[in-house]
């Protein structure tokens, strides 16, 4: 996986922010991690490629092969 170098700065609604939290909490992420995963799901189902990431079928096939 690519090194993190970019950073992002938003505003949010301090109620959504905390759901947010417990939500990464929850799936023991970070935030920063947690709305990463957001993203490329979100990416993934309105059919939005991000260059060197795997489309599901990719990781599917993939699996198959190391078994």
């Amino acid at each position: 996986m690519p090194r993190k170098t970019e950073k992002l700065t938003i505003r949010i609604d301090p109620v959504v922010k905390e759901a947010l939290r417990q939500a990464a909490e929850h799936d023991n992420r970070s935030v920063a991690n947690m709305i990463e995963v957001l993203i490329r799901d979100h990416c993934r189902k309105a059919g939005v490629e991000i260059e060197g990431v795997l489309s599901m079928a990719e990781q599917s096939a993939a699996r198959k092969v190391r078994r």
